[in-house]
């Protein structure tokens, strides 16, 4: 009598990243592979890269700033829209990688087993290129800004608040589109849903506004319970007064939320897993 092996995901979680570590060689191909897929066939390649946040950031100067007069916390304009864009760039990009992570790689799903969380931890990466290169555009600002109105900059400081405000973005951004990317095998409405549901979180993250300028209100609430806020706050701090932002009750308040979402994204993920060579 023939025997069958049946391959399935592990069902403790310490099992489940101990898999993870054992098949780290398969991060770095998901994100060679997405990088090299994605500026292959574009003529202007990386410029695009670059461009996308400088023109959004020439549009909210002139708009926001110089039309509507909106203050700027003290930091030249260019500088306090910016730091703003490209946190918000890293996680709009990095979600809406990875909700489609796993419907894209269906075929290689339903063929070879691996832990699949792999592909939203790789879409999450792969977005970091981007975000590594704008935070050079963002370190010639600062260099030029501080040369010509006398900023002054503490550079240890801004460094570990750049390398702060990634690690909690990346973890968020991966807690939301791994969630996301369960949900969107099952439920393929996901997909449609997805650019409004991103659009929509942006009136909730200060990239045009200062979120200290807010009353207490309903909205106001929602920053606070927001990580991107914290995120942002952490270099424009920096950039103002040289310091790292320190972590008060609001912040400690976005950091629990990051914390609960990331081990809940998990274990959602593991639950919806074991079905998704049977659905994709």
């Amino acid at each position: 009598m023939d025997s069958t092996t049946v391959i399935k995901p592990e069902s403790s979680l310490k099992q489940y990243f101990s898999e993870i570590l054992e098949r780290k060689e398969l991060i770095y191909f998901f994100v060679w592979k997405d990088i090299k897929v994605r500026y292959k066939q574009v003529s202007l390649g990386i410029v695009w890269t670059i461009a996308q946040p400088l023109i959004l950031m020439l549009f909210f100067i002139f708009i926001f700033h110089k039309g509507l007069s909106l203050e700027t916390a003290g930091i030249p304009a260019a500088l306090y829209y910016f730091s703003g864009l490209i946190i918000w760039n890293y996680f709009s990009q990095g979600v809406n990688h990875c909700t489609q992570s796993i419907v894209s790689n269906g075929t290689m799903i339903r063929k070879i087993y691996f832990p699949r969380i792999i592909l939203s931890l790789s879409s999450v990466l792969t977005a970091a290129f981007d975000f590594i290169i704008s935070t050079l555009l963002l370190l010639a600002l600062v260099i030029y800004y501080s040369y010509a109105s006398l900023l002054s900059i503490n550079w240890v400081s801004f460094i570990i608040s750049m390398l702060l405000a990634f690690m909690i973005t990346a973890l968020f951004t991966f807690s939301i589109g791994t969630v996301l990317s369960a949900l969107n095998v099952t439920y393929r409405d996901v997909r449609y849903a997805l650019p409004f549901l991103v659009q929509s979180f942006f009136f909730i993250t200060p990239v045009i506004y200062d979120s200290h300028i807010l009353k207490n209100n309903f909205l106001k609430i929602l920053l606070d319970l927001n990580p991107l806020n914290y995120s942002i706050d952490l270099i424009r701090t920096a950039i103002q007064s040289g310091r790292i932002l320190p972590v008060n009750d609001i912040s400690f308040s976005s950091l629990t939320v990051l914390a609960v979402l990331f081990l809940s994204s998990i274990v959602i993920f593991n639950r919806y897993e074991r079905s998704f060579a049977d659905i994709v």
